[in-house]
Protein backbone atom coordinates (compact mmCIF):
# COMPACT_ATOMS: atom_id res chain seq x y z
CA UNK A 1 0.00 0.00 0.00
CA UNK A 2 1.05 3.42 -0.87
CA UNK A 3 0.63 6.40 1.45
CA UNK A 4 -1.80 8.90 -0.04
CA UNK A 5 -0.65 12.24 -0.68
CA UNK A 6 -2.28 15.49 -1.45
CA UNK A 7 0.48 17.85 -2.15
CA UNK A 8 3.76 18.79 -1.81
CA UNK A 9 4.52 21.94 0.36
CA UNK A 10 6.40 23.44 -2.55
CA UNK A 11 5.06 25.27 -5.57
CA UNK A 12 5.52 22.89 -8.76
CA UNK A 13 4.48 23.92 -12.18
CA UNK A 14 1.19 22.43 -13.81
CA UNK A 15 3.18 20.24 -15.69
CA UNK A 16 5.00 18.35 -12.47
CA UNK A 17 1.74 17.54 -11.09
CA UNK A 18 0.17 16.25 -13.87
CA UNK A 19 2.98 14.34 -14.56
CA UNK A 20 2.93 12.78 -11.23
CA UNK A 21 -0.77 12.75 -11.50
CA UNK A 22 -0.14 10.17 -15.30
CA UNK A 23 2.73 8.04 -13.26
CA UNK A 24 1.02 7.35 -9.99
CA UNK A 25 -1.86 6.18 -12.34
CA UNK A 26 -3.85 8.56 -9.38
CA UNK A 27 -6.41 9.32 -11.83
CA UNK A 28 -9.10 10.87 -8.76
CA UNK A 29 -5.58 13.17 -8.19
CA UNK A 30 -5.66 14.06 -11.77
CA UNK A 31 -9.55 14.82 -12.12
CA UNK A 32 -9.21 17.20 -8.64
CA UNK A 33 -6.27 18.92 -10.25
CA UNK A 34 -7.97 19.77 -13.42
CA UNK A 35 -10.63 20.99 -11.52
CA UNK A 36 -9.33 22.91 -9.11
CA UNK A 37 -5.42 23.22 -9.52
CA UNK A 38 -5.35 24.90 -12.97
CA UNK A 39 -8.37 27.59 -11.84
CA UNK A 40 -5.12 28.37 -8.62
CA UNK A 41 -3.84 31.90 -7.82
CA UNK A 42 -1.09 30.64 -6.38
CA UNK A 43 0.52 27.46 -4.14
CA UNK A 44 -1.62 29.28 -1.13
CA UNK A 45 -5.04 29.35 -2.68
CA UNK A 46 -4.39 25.70 -4.28
CA UNK A 47 -2.92 24.66 -0.96
CA UNK A 48 -6.54 26.27 0.93
CA UNK A 49 -8.70 24.95 -2.24
CA UNK A 50 -7.75 21.56 -2.15
CA UNK A 51 -8.27 21.28 2.01
CA UNK A 52 -11.82 22.49 1.17
CA UNK A 53 -12.21 19.99 -1.28
CA UNK A 54 -11.00 17.68 1.18
CA UNK A 55 -12.99 18.97 4.11
CA UNK A 56 -16.51 19.25 2.00
CA UNK A 57 -16.21 15.91 0.44
CA UNK A 58 -14.37 13.31 2.35
CA UNK A 59 -10.71 12.01 2.27
CA UNK A 60 -7.27 12.16 3.21
CA UNK A 61 -5.37 15.38 3.11
CA UNK A 62 -1.93 14.78 3.35
CA UNK A 63 0.80 16.78 2.42
CA UNK A 64 4.76 16.88 3.13
CA UNK A 65 8.02 19.05 2.25
CA UNK A 66 11.50 18.86 2.45
CA UNK A 67 12.84 20.90 5.40
CA UNK A 68 15.58 22.39 2.76
CA UNK A 69 13.34 23.73 0.35
CA UNK A 70 11.32 25.53 3.84
CA UNK A 71 13.93 27.12 5.15
CA UNK A 72 16.36 27.89 1.23
CA UNK A 73 13.25 29.21 0.01
CA UNK A 74 11.65 30.88 2.76
CA UNK A 75 8.27 28.96 3.50
CA UNK A 76 8.49 28.99 6.91
CA UNK A 77 5.80 31.61 7.33
CA UNK A 78 3.25 30.54 4.88
CA UNK A 79 3.84 26.81 6.50
CA UNK A 80 2.52 28.25 9.55
CA UNK A 81 -0.17 29.81 8.30
CA UNK A 82 -1.56 27.07 6.46
CA UNK A 83 -1.03 24.91 9.80
CA UNK A 84 -2.84 27.44 11.66
CA UNK A 85 -5.36 27.42 8.82
CA UNK A 86 -5.84 23.47 9.29
CA UNK A 87 -5.71 23.16 12.88
CA UNK A 88 -8.91 26.02 13.18
CA UNK A 89 -10.98 23.57 11.05
CA UNK A 90 -13.54 21.54 13.10
CA UNK A 91 -13.81 18.62 10.62
CA UNK A 92 -10.16 17.80 10.60
CA UNK A 93 -8.90 15.05 12.60
CA UNK A 94 -5.00 14.77 12.79
CA UNK A 95 -3.62 11.28 12.70
CA UNK A 96 0.42 10.09 12.02
CA UNK A 97 1.07 8.25 8.86
CA UNK A 98 0.83 5.11 10.83
CA UNK A 99 -2.76 6.00 11.91
CA UNK A 100 -3.63 6.64 8.69
CA UNK A 101 -1.96 3.54 7.33
CA UNK A 102 -4.14 1.31 9.72
CA UNK A 103 -7.20 3.67 8.64
CA UNK A 104 -6.75 2.44 5.79
CA UNK A 105 -6.03 -1.16 5.93
CA UNK A 106 -9.00 -1.43 8.60
CA UNK A 107 -11.38 0.11 5.59
CA UNK A 108 -9.79 -2.08 3.15
CA UNK A 109 -10.48 -5.13 4.89
CA UNK A 110 -13.97 -4.23 6.64
CA UNK A 111 -15.66 -2.22 4.28
CA UNK A 112 -15.50 -3.77 0.99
Amino acid sequence: MTMPVTLQFYPHSDSVHLRYCLREQNFIGLKTFLKIGLRRKDFRDFFLTLLDNTCLNGGIFHFWGHSWEVKKYQYWTILKDLVAEISSRKVVLFLTNCQIIEFLNYENTHCS
